[in-house]
Order: C-alpha cells, then structure tokens, then sequence
C-alpha cells in the first residue's frame, strides 16, 4: 500500500437498518480489505454519539471519514467534523457505506448499495463536492440550536412522521420496514395541517401548511423525491411547499410522490433560493431524518462545501 493512501475513520451506527450494520459488518471489513484500505473504525453507542466520535477523530487529525448507516449517521459525521471548526468541512470528506432504511443521500448521489461497490470509491471513487445547509432554531427554554444537513430539510408532515418514530424508538421498540409504513399511514390520519409563513427572499407566504421540503439531494422518506431537479452544487435550495389536502388525495397521489410529479398539483409551489424562514405554532421540523424541535427556524445554503467520494 502507498504511504500516501489515506486512512479513513469509519464509524459505524450499529442499529442502522435494522441491525443490518452489525450482521454484515464482516462482509464490509472484507471489503475493506479487498481493497487495501487502510482505515480505523469506530462503533457507536447512542444518539448523536457519532457527532462526538467525528469531532474527536477530527482533532485526532483524521480528514477522511465513512459512516456506515444511513443518512442519518452521515449527519452526525459532518456536524461532529464542524463542531470541531466550520472551516474544517473544506479539508475533509466524506464517504457512505448505506445500510439505512432510507438512503436517501446515496439515491441523490447514485452510491451504490453493494458494500464491495461502496468501499471501492474510497479508492477508486470521483472526488465530488455538494452545498451544506443548516437550520437554525430556538428551544422551547429559549436558548438557539444549529444543525447541518446534507441532503433535505422538512418540516410539516414529514417531520411529524419522524418525531413519532422517534417517541417509538426511545421506547425501545424496533422498527421494522413493515412497522414503518404503519407508522406513517396512523400518522397521515393523524397529522392536522397548521398555518404557517414561508419568508423565501421577498416572498411571503401564508398557507396552512402540509408538508415543506427544502432540498440539496431530491429524495426523502425513503425514495420520495419530493425537490425533483435539485442540483448539489448551485448554492440554492431546491423548496417544495404543500398546501393542505385530504388524506385520500395524499394516497391517491403516492405513486407521483415517489416519481416527482405530484409538484404539477394545484396544493404545491416550488421555489429556489439559498434561504427561507419558517413561522408557525407546533410545526415540526427535521434533517436527513433526524427530529430537531419546532418552528420558528431559519433554513439556509453555508458557504463551505462538503467534499465527497462518488461513483
């Protein structure tokens, strides 16, 4: 091996895809070796531990990280590597072994699912670059909270169906793809659609709110492509806003969720800008996945770049 050849920080969220992470972990340090990484790697424990384990790892002096997971676990590695200085993002990057339930970033970016493809762009792999965006937001004790995402911010529905999720698995109950789906059809009888303002540059807009999506990748919830045409690399949020609908609407119209062309109904307007603001009581809001609190947030493109190993 070339003493040049990066050694890569792995981390690794054991729970990622049903425990599939940990059941095929030999077949991914096969993988590695295969391929003669030379790579160090760490497992983690709990919520957001890989944000701490990246940020360690970056002090440490590792520029080079993998999460094995999903979109998710790439989320914490970033931020982790942020936390330790924004300027860092410019000197690092950014793989992604995907064992998620939602891959959603590796669907953007076309990372294949074969862990033998995967590990082979560590070697082989394009180096590419993607825009960052962060939401910024206040908690209910008041103090303000800032979060990166790399692939989709949302807010409405989508998120509700998050934080319901969440509550599931802080009771420690399993999830299971099946059990998943149920989840999301109890929460589309569930979920009340709440008035809401949009800022997006001289625009405001004033709608009972659905759902919302301000993308730099086009798909969340699991292969939903609800920013059909983002680019990564144009400085701007590609933002989908849904009105109110009916429930039979919303399942009448699943198969255009998934292909992109429920945006041409009535209930949706789409926007691009590098920032928008979000005002309304008890709406939810998440990233890649991940819950954060409610609104009020403001949601923008930062200047650094994410650097990134694709196909």
């Amino acid at each position: 091996m070339s003493r040049t050849s990066p050694t890569w920080m792995i981390i690794c969220n054991p729970k990622a895809g049903a425990g599939r992470a940990v059941k095929d972990w030999a077949q991914i340090e096969a993988a590695l070796e295969k391929y003669q990484i030379q790579y160090e790697y760490r497992f983690t424990e709990y919520h957001r531990h890989a944000i701490e384990l990246a940020r360690e790892a970056c002090h440490a002096g590792f520029r080079h990280f993998v999460a094995v997971g999903g979109d998710g676990t790439l989320n914490e590695l970033v931020n982790g590597v942020a936390a330790s200085g924004i300027e860092r993002l410019e000197t690092c990057s950014f793989a992604l072994i995907p064992v998620g339930k939602g891959n959603d970033w590796a669907r953007s970016t076309q990372i294949p699912r074969a862990y033998d493809k995967a590990v082979a762009l560590l070697k082989n792999g394009r180096a590419g670059t993607q825009e960052i965006g962060c939401v910024r937001w206040t908690r209910e004790d008041g103090s303000t909270e800032e979060r990166l995402f790399v692939n989709m911010f949302g807010a409405g529905f989508d998120s509700y169906v998050v934080e319901r999720i969440v509550k599931k698995m802080e009771e420690k109950k399993k999830l299971s793809a099946m059990s998943y789906m149920l989840e999301l059809l109890r929460s589309l009888f569930s979920y009340k659609s709440r008035p809401a303002r949009i800022r997006i540059e001289d625009q405001s807009l004033e709608v009972s709110l659905f759902t919302l999506a301000a993308g730099i990748g086009e798909y969340n919830g699991g292969g939903m492509r609800q920013c059909p045409g983002s680019d990564m690399n144009d400085g701007l949020l590609e933002i989908t806003v849904v009105r109110e609908v009916s429930v039979p609407t919303v399942i009448l119209n699943l198969p255009g969720l998934f292909s992109g062309k429920f945006v041409k109904r009535k209930e949706v307007s789409r926007h691009r800008s590098n920032a928008l603001k979000l005002e309304g009581n008890g709406i939810s809001m998440e990233v890649d996945g991940e819950w954060l609190g409610k609104a009020p947030g403001e949601i923008y493109v930062i200047a650094q770049k994410m650097h990134t190993r694709l196909p």
